[in-house]
């Protein structure tokens, strides 16, 4: 896909993921069950799909943890 290869795309999704990544242990801390993490834009769907997937996948192999995503569009 073409955003594999957008630098600000991927610079955005890094910067998402490091922030997830400095915090979640906080949330842990304070004995919260779920993190809800929403993504939008004006665009097309698939840019929201695959900024979506692409966090899920990055944060998975930071945290040991379970990570969903639902697609509200793709129902």
């Amino acid at each position: 896909m073409f955003l594999d290869a957008a630098p600000a795309v991927q610079e955005m999704i890094d910067d998402i993921v490091e922030f997830l990544h400095k915090w979640i242990p906080a949330l842990r801390g304070s004995q919260r069950s779920y993190l809800t993490v929403a993504v939008g834009c004006t665009g097309a769907c698939t840019v929201r799909v695959y900024v979506a997937e692409a966090i899920a996948s990055r944060l998975g192999k930071l945290v040991a943890t379970l990570i969903r995503t639902h697609h509200n569009e793709l129902r």
